[in-house]
Parts: structure tokens; sequence; C-alpha cells
């Protein structure tokens, strides 16, 4: 039992005022965004770092970035702060221990009441002063504190702003209008720039860059996990970050780490690699042997590494300071170092692996809140936060059974495996006989003809899927002008067939089914300009009129209340999951890697490749299926625009493949045919109201990928 532990049945008045620190914390950990943005508003404009929610002051910040080996570390003694938490102000976001007194520390009551994985009491090393006395260079002072100091004054200067900020509403709690009133604590720490006055435990933040000079920059980004962390939990972050506190208590330890290199190259190790946690009480670090730290510093003295500060800021929701560096790193060094890049660590998951380091997608992470994480089930009870069981259980939760048809195809296979790494239980249904080789492990295969009324009956009534991806169907444009019947009948036929047994299993079961329908851009016709949802369709082909046609069979069917149905207009897919690639050739990306690969002749191009499309990478498509399976409502038909939001002239895709594959993509200009010159997607609603965005569907990423998912043998000799 801890110090402020409370003893065994207690008394309802704590056990109610734990339950109700609890909730509010959870509040916190959902809302910390929304609550940052509000905190940032707190203080005047001109203490705030653009909109992203951070604060700083002119001399905290370099005149032009410093690197890292630029600036001088001194440490030295520190004077006990004059805010601990401890305070009479505190007391308000402190529960109780037991009717006869509060939590001392906001610590001790995350450690007893709601700790997460990591959570230990570390030395750390504290911020006093800092400034840059030259351009290129710059000094920084330092003390000693506990990570606990760190959280006792953070964490409560969060909690308070939940408790005060976060309202009941509508479409459930939200962040309110910022206001001072019920600020106590925050009202005592007063000037958040007085690094005496309170531990500052800085982070060190830093964002990593992937350069490539044959393609644009990536960046990639963490989501710490609530559960894992007591810091900033619940949040989209740069990778790798952690506070600066050396790897071990020992005394070699702490005068070796005391580096901020060193501290970013520990992170890389665990976040990036998911090597264990330094934890404190082992041998000092091999820096000059033990990987990834050789590599890195290898790479770093070669030039293909440069690390860079961009100075000091503070979190405005809870004051914690945050050193800003950038690392930029050449790919090759990059791909070698964090070639087993994890997609989960003891912090979190890697959210995304190459967002593109542009203006435009920068703007929108800074502008557009990231999607609030859903707890579990037991931590909602726990926080008494847990709505009842509701007779259609969501998506979103662990285990639901999916039905997808065309499961075995391109975008199939794609979407079947991100379906089994959130845990959902998965039937692929394919038109093909078995055996099915390239089925993802995890999943069930069912061979059946969606036109197949019998067929269906049986494989919804055996498997009862709770969500259903409708993604089989015929797709190619050209075909469908000799067979228009048949593109109807699979199209339209099969998709009504699917309707009747979903709507025959929801009156059984009286639980409406959910749908995701694959549609197509191809609806709006062939018109110039980035096209969004309000776009009258305009059909020009038998392909994009069966599909408008299934679709508009689809909103029927929604409102007649036995389906929550979403209709997602793909524009065009490309690149490859797990080695799987898109086979046809009728299209552009995969005819010019067949033609690179030498199992075509040439690439053959309508007038001077100048016509604009937008790709978007197969594995950004899997997500955007998964959040609307997530999002449908029974009653409703959402329609969602599926692109990329980058402009991509057949020129482009040409430079990139010969540079990415070192191989000649010979071309044939054609005459120039009747098309528009530029057709791109407006994906703005699905970002907005989803949360979806195409981290992967840069250009240079999807040309990687589809050529890496070609067989070995593919690569050789040209085509006679």
């Amino acid at each position: 039992m801890g110090l402020d532990a409370a003893p065994p049945g207690l008394d309802p008045r704590v056990e109610r005022s734990q339950q109700d620190w609890r909730a509010t914390r959870q509040g916190l950990n959902g809302h910390r965004h929304g609550l940052t943005a509000a905190a940032a508003r707190l203080y005047e404009p001109q203490a705030r770092l653009h909109s992203t929610g951070l604060l700083t002051r002119d001399w905290w910040m370099p005149s032009e970035p410093v690197e890292l080996t630029s600036i001088g570390l001194e440490l030295g003694p520190a004077a006990a702060p004059a805010v601990s938490g401890a305070e009479a102000q505190a007391a308000g976001s402190l529960p109780l221990a037991s009717l006869e007194q509060r939590y001392r520390r906001y610590s001790h009551a995350v450690r007893d009441l709601d700790p997460p994985r990591l959570f230990e009491n570390r030395l750390s090393f504290r911020l006093l002063d800092l400034d840059w006395p030259a351009p290129g260079s710059g000094r920084m002072l330092f003390g000693h504190t506990t990570y606990f100091e760190m959280v006792d004054v953070c964490e409560l200067l969060a909690h308070e702003a939940a408790a005060a900020h976060i309202r009941p509403g509508e479409a459930g709690p939200a962040v309110g209008q910022p206001s001072w009133r019920r600020l106590a604590f925050r009202k005592l720490v007063a000037d958040p720039f007085d690094l005496a006055r309170r531990p500052v435990l800085p982070s060190v933040n830093t964002l990593t860059v992937r350069h490539s000079r044959s393609g644009s920059p990536s960046l990639v980004l963490h989501r710490r996990d609530p559960a894992s962390v007591a810091v900033a939990g619940g949040m989209l972050h740069v990778m790798p970050a952690g506070v600066f506190q050396p790897s071990s208590v020992l005394p070699a330890a702490q005068a070796a780490d005391f580096d901020l290199w060193r501290n970013v190259m520990r992170e890389y190790s665990e976040e990036f690699l998911g090597n264990p946690e330094h934890g404190g009480d082992g041998a000092p670090i091999d820096y000059d042997m033990a990987e990834p730290f050789r590599s890195l510093k290898r790479g770093r003295r070669a030039g293909q590494l440069r690390v860079y500060c961009l100075g000091l800021a503070l979190d405005a929701l809870t004051l914690a300071g945050e050193i800003l560096t950038v690392a930029v790193i050449d790919a090759g060094l990059y791909d070698d170092v964090f070639a087993d890049l994890v997609q989960a660590n003891t912090e979190g998951t890697v959210a995304a692996t190459s967002v593109p380091f542009e203006e435009h997608t920068v703007r929108r992470l800074l502008t557009r809140p990231p999607p609030r994480p859903r707890p579990g089930r037991r931590r909602l009870h726990r926080a008494g936060l847990a709505a009842p069981a509701s007779p259609t259980r969501p998506v979103g939760a662990a285990g639901v059974r999916v039905l997808v048809t065309g499961g075995l195809g391109f975008t199939g296979q794609a979407l079947t495996r991100t379906l089994l790494e959130h845990d959902h239980q998965v039937l692929a249904l394919t038109h093909r006989p078995g055996p099915w080789p390239t089925a993802p492990a995890g999943a069930r295969v069912a061979q059946a003809d969606i036109r197949d009324p019998s067929a269906l009956a049986r494989v919804v009534a055996g498997f009862q899927p709770e969500g259903v991806c409708h993604l089989a169907a015929l797709t190619r444009v050209r075909d469908s002008f000799t067979d228009p019947v048949g593109y109807f009948d699979v199209n339209v036929g099969g998709t009504t067939q699917l309707l009747a047994a979903l709507g025959g299993s929801a009156r059984r079961t009286g639980r409406p089914a959910r749908l995701v329908f694959a549609s197509t851009g191809a609806v709006y016709g062939a018109r110039d300009g980035q096209l969004g949802e309000d776009q009258p369709c305009q059909p020009q082909n038998p392909y994009s009129a069966a599909k408008l046609a299934a679709e508009q069979l689809v909103g029927y069917q929604a409102a007649t209340g036995r389906l929550a149905a979403t209709s997602l207009r793909c524009f065009n897919v490309a690149g490859a999951v797990a080695g799987i690639g898109d086979p046809d050739t009728s299209r552009v990306i995969p005819k010019a890697i067949a033609v690179a690969a030498g199992t075509a002749e040439r690439l053959q191009v309508n007038g001077d490749g100048t016509a604009v499309r937008d790709f978007t990478h197969v594995a950004d498509v899997a997500d955007a299926y998964r959040l609307a399976l997530e999002a449908a409502q029974p009653g409703k038909h959402r329609i969602y625009n599926l692109g990329s939001n980058r402009e991509t002239s057949v020129t482009d895709i040409i430079d990139t493949v010969r540079q990415l594959t070192a191989r000649p993509v010979p071309v044939e200009h054609l005459p120039p045919k009747s098309e528009p010159r530029m057709l791109t997607a407006d994906s703005r609603r699905i970002q907005e109201e989803l949360g979806w965005t195409p981290h992967r569907s840069n250009l240079e990423q999807i040309v990687h990928d589809a050529w890496a998912a070609l067989p070995q043998g593919w690569r050789g000799e040209r085509a006679r």
C-alpha cells in the first residue's frame, strides 16, 4: 500500500471522490488537444507559438537553428522551487485518500488510482536557464529534480483545467471557453516563463524527417497511450520524445548522459525499435559500440544525419518544458537503422510512418484535432463513465465480426489485414475457388458468387457479420463498354443480393447491419478541377453508372433504418501492402512499374503527360474503410470522397519510377485525348468528420511499395 493509499472498505464519500477524480482524468486524456488549445488562450497572444498549443518567449528561440553540439550544458545546484503541488491551491485536484485527508501529491494519486504502465520516479535534469549568446550557439543551465516532482505540478495543472473546462453536451463532453475563474493552482504558478518558480523537467521532442533526394521528405508520428504514460496521453506527437534524464542512477551514467543528443538516441532505440526502456539502475550505455547508437553516431559524423535545436517552449496545458529539436536523416541511413521500425512500443503506437513534410499537411495536423482515443470498457467502468450496452455493438470494439466481399483483391487484402491488426474477426469473401495462399493470416475465407442469393444467405447466417465492407465488383472502365450487362449484373445485382441477405439478418436479430460500399470518383464524370461530394454526378461509362446505381440503392436501404451505410468514392488507389500490389496494368502506376520491371515494353501516354490526378496509397484507403465502418449510423448514408489531395502528373509518375527503380521506362506518346487536365478529389469531409489522413500517400512511398511487391524474378530482363 502506498503512503497515501486508502485502507480497504472505502467510505462511500471517499469512493465517490476517487471516482470523480478518475472521471476527470479520463476526460483529460480524451480531450488533451482541445484543452491545450483552450489553455493557450489564457495567455497573451504574443506568448503563443502560432497555433501549436505551445507558449514561448522571443529570447527562448534562437535566431537560427542551432546544431546540438553547439549548445553548452552546465549542471549546478538548484534552490527548491516555490511551487511544488503540495499547496492549498492544489487540493481541488487531489482526491480523498480517507475521510481525514486528501492525497498529498498528484503523483501519489496517479500511482494508486490510475497507474500507467510506465510510471517510476527517476532522477532527472531540471532546466533553470538558457540563452543564445550568438547565432549558432547556445547555453543551458540545469539542476536536479525527479520525474514525480514534474508530475505533481504539470499533470495537476492539466487536471485542474479539465475539471474547469470540460462541459457536457448533446454530442458528449466537450471543451468550453477558457476562463481563469476556477484555476487556483494555475494562478499560484503565475508567470509560466519563470523557470525557478516550479520544477521544469523538459522533454527533448524531436521532429524526425526522412530526407530523400528523389521525393518528398516525410516524418513519423506517435500516438501516446494514456494507459501507458502519465503525461500527454492520447496525443498525436512527434517522435521520438522523452524527458531529459540519465539512463542510470550510477554516477558514470549521470555524467555520460548529461547530453541532449544521447537522450535523443536512447529514445530512437526505445520508440522506433522497441528496445527496452533504460530503466535507471543498469550499467552505463556503451554509445560507441551498441546499436543503434553506433550507426547513428557514424551517420552524424558522415553528414547523413543533422540535428538542430529550434528553441524552448512550454505545453500550454501542463506548462511542461519542451526542448524542440529536429533531426534530418538521409533516406539510406534512415532505412538502414530503422528497417525494423515497430508499430507499437511501450508508450503507444506509431500512428504514421510516412507523413509528407509539406506545408498543407502540417497545417492540417495543427488545426484539426486528432481523433480521440477510444478507451477500453474496463477503464470506462473504473471511471464511472461506461454507458449501458447497446443492441448494436460498435464496430470499433475489439473482436467485431466483419465480412469483406472481394476480400482477396488488391484493396480487399489490405483492408483485411488492417481489420485484423485492429483485433476484428474477418471473413474474406471471394469468387475464386481455393486454395488461397495469399490470404492474410488470421482471416477466414469463403468462396461464393456475390450474385448467388442462397450462397450469400448461408455466409451471412453462418458468420453473422456485425459490419460489412463491400468491395466485390468489376472495375475496368474499358471492359464495361463491351459488357455493360455483365457490369450491371455484378455491381448492381450483386449489391442487391448482399443487401437482401443483410436485411434478412437485421430482421432476425433486430440489429441493423453496418456497410461500407466501395464506390468510385468516376461517378462525377470527366470534369476539370478538385471535386467535392456536392458536385452533381454525371457517369460517362457503364462501370461508373453501375456504381452510382448501387450507391443509390444502398442509400435507399439505409433510409429504411435497417442499414447503417457509408459510400467511399475512391479516385485512384495504388501502392502495396505486405507484398500485395495492384496487378491491373491498365492503370498507370502498375503499368509503369511493369515497364520498369521488363514485363511490358513501353508506357503509352495520352498527349504530353501533364494531365494531373491524385493517387491514394492502398493502406490509407484501408484505414478509411475501417474508420467509415466504425462511424456508420443506422438510418443514415454518408458519402465521402477518398483521395490524397496531392496533384500528380503522369510525368511525375514516370520520373519517380525511373528514380526509385534505377530502370528505364520507355514512353510512347499518343495523340492527346479529350480528358480533364486536372481531376482530383476534395477529401476534406472525411478528414474533418472521421479524422482520416492519407499518411502514406506520397508518390515516392506508393511507387516504392508497388515496386517492392513485385516477385523477385520479374525484375530481370526487359520484355522482347
